[in-house]
């Protein structure tokens, strides 16, 4: 049983050829009772830690009455490594399923979020945003002053929502919101300071344009185990958790969206601190 009290756990597609009418049928079952599938076409898949497959679907009447969208997209793990990657993916589904129905995020609408309890697997299924043609942020492409204050503004809405909130103590309905620096992430953020793994992203074309203070690892080992030192002194709110803008999208009335959440319980100052980075060029952020 979820927090928002639909049941979702289901046996769930691990390949994408697995993603069929009947399956989708059986997802939104647990929202849209009645609705059926009639047929399912793969228009796109976009491999990635995260695999997103674009279905066009067609309805029978009753999915037609409600005015269901003739295309969404699946979201799970669909590729070799995903099952290393359990847990992420059960954060994410998390966030649509228990947490977005509660707090004011603008983010894609989700139709089925749940999980295999027999398995590593969880899917999300949410609407296509280029069905509503927003604008999707790229990371090679900075924003300026004012488009950051937007964002940080709506940041700043859903932080509040759950600044030092009762809902992260036990039997709250966040308590399964873990810190930044615990468990899983914490285990996903030291796969990336082992070594090899350091060297090699150092090495590549994106580490060479960082500032040269940045490539030392024993400093970089250092500095996260402060922050997260600093971290426990704090007060603390819900974080999106991942705002590089590879993850945000603007609406067409210019409303900052958020997709691929990793949320997790931390200081506000991280998440602006960590969008500010991403975001704004060195020019621009000095200034």
């Amino acid at each position: 049983m979820s927090e928002s009290g639909v049941v979702s756990d289901m046996a769930l597609p691990v390949t994408v050829e697995e993603v069929t009418a009947d399956w989708l049928t059986a997802a939104l079952a647990f929202r849209y009772p009645g609705v059926e599938v009639a047929s399912c076409t793969h228009v796109d898949v976009l491999p990635g830690t995260s695999t997103k497959v674009r279905v066009a679907l067609q309805y029978n009447a009753a999915g037609q009455a409600i005015g269901l969208p003739s295309r969404l997209i699946v979201k799970g793990g669909f590729e070799a490594h995903s099952p290393s990657m359990s847990e992420m993916y059960h954060n994410e589904m998390r966030f649509y399923r228990d947490v977005l129905p509660f707090i004011n995020m603008n983010a894609p609408r989700c139709f089925y979020a749940g999980a295999d309890p027999h398995a590593w697997q969880s899917v999300v299924v949410m609407e296509d945003l280029s069905e509503r043609n927003v604008r999707f942020c790229r990371a090679q492409q900075s924003h300026d002053y004012e488009q950051v204050a937007s964002r940080l503004g709506a940041m700043a809405h859903y932080h509040a929502q759950t600044w030092n909130s009762q809902q992260f103590h036990n039997g709250g309905r966040l308590e399964w919101v873990g810190e930044r620096f615990s468990d899983w992430s914490l285990e996903y953020q030291n796969r990336y300071l082992e070594p090899d793994v350091w060297a090699h992203y150092v090495s590549l074309p994106r580490g060479a344009a960082v500032s040269r203070s940045l490539h030392n690892r024993d400093w970089m080992v250092a500095a996260l185990g402060r922050i997260a030192r600093e971290h426990q002194r704090k007060p603390v709110c819900l974080i999106h958790g991942d705002t590089h803008l590879g993850n945000l999208y603007v609406d067409a009335d210019g409303e900052p969206g958020f997709f691929d959440a990793q949320v997790s319980r931390a200081p506000w100052s991280l998440e602006v601190a960590y969008h500010i980075g991403c975001a704004l060029d060195i020019e621009n952020r000095r200034s």
